[in-house]
């Protein structure tokens, strides 16, 4: 017994995976990937709603499970570096706000130990002529 292969979801499958592709690509360029969310999210989406039409049309499903794949890997990429960029952000954030909060007699303090650190050290260099 044959069991008849329709097309159902293939046009969804193509487009999912061309979007994945497209996510996965843009995931590995350094502090833009993780703009590849977007296209991944919606090549997830598009991939599923193929998988579910394929299951009920008895259609084939090498190409919508490789988009499913391809679209969740460069999704999982492109989110890992978002989490990392704005880890990233806090922390400077952060330093930032401890810069603020020095202040204008620390920095003369600071000023004034800098200036003699040089005097000192020219000093050395002339006690070494």
């Amino acid at each position: 017994m044959s069991e008849n292969v329709t097309s159902a979801g293939k046009g969804l499958g193509i487009a999912g995976f061309v979007l994945g592709l497209v996510a996965l690509v843009i995931s590995f360029i350094p502090c833009l990937g993780m703009y590849a969310l977007f296209p991944g999210i919606v090549a997830v989406v598009l991939s599923i709603v193929a998988f579910v039409q394929a299951n009920k049309g008895n259609g084939a499903k090498g190409l919508i499970i490789a988009a499913i794949v391809v679209s969740v890997i460069g999704t999982g990429i492109a989110a890992y570096q978002y989490t990392v960029l704005s880890r990233a952000a806090s922390e400077l954030q952060g330093i930032a706000d401890q810069l603020e909060e020095i202040n204008e007699e620390q920095l003369q303090q600071l000023g004034e130990d800098l200036e003699q650190l040089g005097e000192d050290l020219d000093q050395e260099q002339e006690g070494q002529e």
